[in-house]
């Protein structure tokens, strides 16, 4: 703050700069209000909580607006439903394990991990499970070891990370080159985004998925805006480039995990060496 002042900003001005994602007091009110009338889930603007959530693993802290704990994917999609009529933006929340500040921001915070937790369907004999967002890894692993399964991305915060937000960083482990990182045992994902579409995200080709037409049209812009970078990391996307696709711009990223499907490994590839 003395560093602020020292270049000449007033104590006014410092607000102003540090602290934009302050609504105005009856915008905020009125949030706040809605999303208790409404029962979109445990609902908390009070400084202490929105203190606990301004940090995360990283060294980043950002005060957010609010916090909801949906009880369910029907109170998450009524949080996001009323944040995009007031036009609030909205951070979805796991364990805070994320190193690079994913999970602060100047948003309302959906926090996933309170009750989004539960285990949809285990399938044994296809090695497959179906998971809500909030589901801690450790916790998972444990309900799968009486099948002799296990889920491979075995990361260090494993006590604590949810499922949930290793789908959004791609988190990989410490036995990746052997197993794979997140993405590589994902088999889909069924979401809600930011403008209140539906999408099922799988293998193309594969029957149910939907996808929106508008992240074709961004991944096959994205060899064409940086031709160089993108051809040596993503060869078959550049040779697909050349195809148009006339949509309009992406509104938003993907808000809220609804469930996701995921391939499980049998338990005793765990301890076998990498080099076998």
């Amino acid at each position: 703050m003395h560093a602020a002042l020292m270049r000449g900003q007033s104590a006014e001005e410092f607000k102003e700069t540090f602290l934009p994602a302050r609504l105005l007091p009856a915008l905020e009110k009125t949030l706040e209000r809605r999303l208790k009338a409404e029962q979109a889930g445990d609902v908390h603007f009070d400084a202490f909580t929105r203190g606990r959530y301004a940090t995360d693993a990283s060294h980043y802290q950002i005060m957010p607006v609010g916090v909801v704990a949906p009880r369910s994917i029907a109170d998450a999609e009524h949080a996001l439903a009323i944040c995009r009529a007031e036009g609030v933006a909205v951070t979805a929340r796991g364990g805070g394990t994320s190193q690079a500040g994913q999970t602060v921001n100047h948003s309302l915070i959906v926090d996933c991990s309170q009750y989004l937790n539960r285990i949809v369907e285990i399938d044994a004999a296809g090695r497959r499970c179906v998971v809500e967002p909030g589901i801690v890894l450790d916790e998972l692993n444990r309900a799968l070891k009486p099948y002799g399964l296990w889920f491979p991305v075995d990361i260090s915060t494993a006590s604590r990370a949810t499922i949930g937000g290793m789908v959004g960083n791609n988190s990989c482990g410490a036995r990746s080159l052997r197993y794979g990182n997140t993405r590589e045992n994902v088999v889909s994902i069924d979401a809600v985004l930011a403008d209140s579409t539906r999408a099922h995200f799988g293998r193309m080709g594969e029957s149910g998925v939907n996808v929106p037409p508008r992240f074709f049209a961004i991944l096959l812009r994205l060899p064409v805006a940086k031709p160089p970078k993108s051809s040596g990391v993503f060869p078959r996307c550049s040779a697909a480039s050349a195809a148009t696709i006339s949509t309009p711009s992406f509104p938003g990223a993907t808000t809220s995990i609804w469930r996701i499907s995921w391939s499980v490994r049998k338990a005793r590839s765990r301890f076998r060496p990498a080099w076998n």
